[in-house]
């Protein structure tokens, strides 16, 4: 990528890019749109319903994140100051959103809502830090250790809340442990320097499509809490 960026661009850059991007901004699109269906659903309904807005902010902010950290969309702005730390932010934000619809679930208790409220203050503070320093190894180093630690909990405590087997509120504790399996294996890849192929978005995938049964786990989540 610096090699690209030390000459023109030309168009094999851009097809080379879009073909090892092209799941990931695919993925982004996908997510895109389900934020806005969800947010739009909130919108229209008489009573506006938390659960779904929150779902719509994380799903928007996800989709963008992958747009925005794609070799597509750095090639293209390769030579800007902001994009760097645009890049980072949204980034280091992200378990923001993702505290804001579990919280709204109604699926924290207060061990995991302290570990949440944790996440998502290192989040914010690094995301400060990075808006006047600039990104640096060590900030991407505190991100992903705190979301080791924290996702850990979550799913510790996730784990041991136990539903019917055959429950629809099984389904979505399936896809939310897939999902945080594949965030622990992307940071403790990344906090080793590891060469590796990003799953967390495919676990994303899995847990958007557990949601599903969300409607139906909905009642039996709230009355267990």
């Amino acid at each position: 990528m610096h090699l690209i960026a030390a000459r023109e661009l030309d168009a094999s850059d851009v097809l080379q890019a879009f073909r090892h991007d092209g799941w990931r901004l695919f993925l982004g699109a996908a997510f895109t749109t389900v934020a806005l269906i969800a947010g739009s659903l909130s919108l229209v309904r008489r009573k506006r319903d938390p659960l779904l807005l929150y779902f719509a902010l994380f799903a928007a902010l996800y989709g963008i994140r992958l747009w925005i950290q794609s070799d597509l969309v750095k090639l293209e702005l390769r030579d800007s100051l902001v994009f760097p730390r645009l890049s980072a932010i949204l980034d280091y934000l992200m378990p923001v959103p993702a505290l804001l619809f579990l919280g709204a679930a109604g699926v924290l208790d207060r061990i995991s809502k302290a570990a949440g409220y944790g996440v998502a203050a290192v989040g914010v503070l690094l995301a400060v830090a990075v808006s006047f320093h600039g990104p640096a190894a060590q900030f991407d180093t505190i991100s992903r250790a705190s979301a080791v630690i924290g996702v850990t909990i979550l799913v510790m405590d996730f784990a041991r809340k136990k539903a019917p087997r055959h429950s629809d509120l099984a389904i979505v504790r399936c896809g939310f442990l897939i999902f945080a399996a594949f965030i622990l294996f992307d940071n403790i890849a990344g906090t080793l320097s590891m060469k590796w192929i990003s799953v967390e978005p495919l676990g994303f995938v899995v847990f958007v499509g557990s949601l599903d049964m969300w409607p139906h786990a909905a009642p039996s989540s709230a009355n267990s809490s």
